[in-house]
């Protein structure tokens, strides 16, 4: 299943895993848990410090340079079951960060962040 979010220059694309072609690291278990992985392509010409959102817990899960792709692993504390996450972009500099809507993630989905230039 896929959707689409848009937010601010910040677009949200779930896959579940287990779906082909996809270029992101599968998940592998790990301590009996699938992995969870949030993948940002970042088209920008900045680099944004990447954060996720749940409950009032902000986690920062670190820097995603500019022009590049990135894959971070969303803590297991943070899907441990079916849950809605949001995701924040900061960018690096005087620029506002972006807050993305919620999104419903399952532990071994993969989150894809494309940003493209503010």
């Amino acid at each position: 299943m896929r959707r689409i979010l848009a937010s601010t220059g910040l677009v949200v694309l779930l896959a579940a895993c287990g779906g082909g072609g996809s270029p992101s690291p599968s998940p592998t278990p790990q301590s009996g848990t699938l992995k969870t992985i949030l993948t940002v392509e970042n088209l920008t010409f900045v680099d944004l410090s990447i954060y996720v959102l749940h409950d009032n817990q902000r986690q920062r899960l670190g820097r995603s340079t500019a022009n590049t792709t990135t894959h971070f692993v969303i803590p297991p504390s943070f899907v441990e079951s079916r849950r809605s996450l949001r995701f924040v972009t900061d960018p690096v500099g005087p620029r506002q960060e972006a807050i993305s809507r919620e999104v419903m993630v399952t532990p071994g989905d993969t989150v894809f962040i494309r940003l493209g230039p503010f």
